[in-house]
This record gives C-alpha cells, structure tokens and sequence, in this order.
C-alpha cells in the first residue's frame, strides 16, 4: 500500500500563494479528511498528493512499504482522484466505468468484469447498459465513483465528491466509503467542508485556513479548532 507525505509544500498560481508550508503525513490504508471553508486551498492540495501538479516549493513523496517510490506513471496509476462533479464520456455506463482498465491494458473482458462489480458496490447494477448522458446527477456521480473503484486504486482521493448529491445518493456513496476505509486496503483521503461527514469517513484529518494547515489530529478534535 501507499502512504503519503507533504514536506514543506507550498504552491502558487499565477504568482498568488494557495498553499505555504504545508507538512502532513498519511499512512498507508488511513482514512484521512481534509477539512476548510471554500477557498483554504483543499482541492489544490488534493491535486498535488495525487500527484497532478507539482508544488511550487517543497515536494509530495511516495512511500512504499515504508520506501520512497518515484512518482513515475505506474504509481500514479495506481492513485485515483475523483473530482467534485463528474464528467462521463457519450457511451454507456458501463463502458465508462470500464474505461480506466481498459487504459491500464487490462482485457475487454476483465474491464466489463470489475465495472459490473463496481456497479454493484455503488447500487447501480441495473443501470449498466442504459447511455451515461441520460443520467440524473446523483447517478452521474455515483458512476463516477464506480469508476474510480473498478481500477481497485491503493490511493483513492475524494473532492467534495457528495456536495450535489440529493441525501438518499450522498448517503449511498458515504456507505461505500465507508466499507472502502473499514478495510484498511486503500489510504482514502477525503475533502470537504462539512466536519459532521468528515467524522463520518475519516478518522484523522487535517484543518485548512487561508493555504495553512492550522490543526492536525483526531477528526472529531478539529470541531474546536475550527470554531476558533
């Protein structure tokens, strides 16, 4: 499994600081929250431990088993990042969800295989042959999600994944979350404003305020922080 580190990152856009001095820590197989109001800079530190862009300063690493792994494509495809809206290509539902092993080489028949496994874990079995553009946004996501987890990812990052959701979706996609982090198998790292759904998913986490990171710790221990 893969664990991840921050040392010292910082990162600007178009000469504007968004990140300073952020160290951080995630273990192999964590539930970790990355907690903050808009603007804290939570999704751009999302994109550099998945490795999308490289911080202005310092540097994320890989760790291995305990060892320093380069961020070469093997590693990166074997961490996923899902975005907050979702964007699904004109094809069915199960070819979109099959997609990911089909760039990883994997054969048409396995990627048909683990789609239909990942439809089923988000509740959407039914849904598989119907077209991905006919979908409701709830749906849409939920896919997107099922899309992620057909590529069985060692790092799952999560944006603010559940923020459109209808609460019937954002509660089927927190249980399988939740069954995903219970089983210690992937290192799931999860954005959001909402510290009651961070409780929910993570068991440590991170408060952002202004690019800073101004507490580390037990999820449920950030409330006070948060409200100071």
């Amino acid at each position: 499994m893969i664990a991840l580190r921050a040392d010292n990152i910082s990162h600007r856009y178009q000469g504007k600081p968004v990140l300073q001095g952020i160290d951080l820590e995630i273990a192999a197989g964590e539930s970790f929250a990355i907690v903050g109001h808009n603007g804290a800079g939570k999704s751009t530190l999302l994109r550099l431990l998945a490795f999308l862009e490289r911080p202005t300063a310092g540097e994320v690493v890989a760790l291995v088993s305990g060892a320093r792994t380069p961020a070469d494509l093997a590693l990166r495809r074997r961490i996923v990042m899902v975005m907050q809206r979702p964007f699904l290509f004109s094809t069915s539902v199960l070819t979109n969800v099959a997609y990911g092993m089909r760039v990883r080489g994997a054969s048409r028949r396995e990627a048909r295989e683990r789609a239909h496994r990942a439809l089923e874990m988000v509740g959407l079995s039914s849904l598989a042959d119907r077209a991905a553009r006919t979908l409701s946004g709830g749906e849409a996501q939920l896919v997107n999600l099922a899309r992620a987890l057909a590529v069985e990812p060692e790092v799952l990052l999560l944006d603010e994944v559940t923020s459109h959701l209808d609460p019937d979706n954002e509660a089927r996609a927190e249980a399988v979350i939740t069954k995903l982090t219970a089983s210690g198998r992937v290192t799931v790292i999860v954005v959001t404003q909402d510290l009651d759904q961070a409780t929910r998913l993570a068991g440590r986490g991170a408060l952002l305020r202004r690019g800073r990171v101004e507490a580390v710790g037990e999820v449920r221990g950030l409330r006070q922080t948060r409200r100071g």
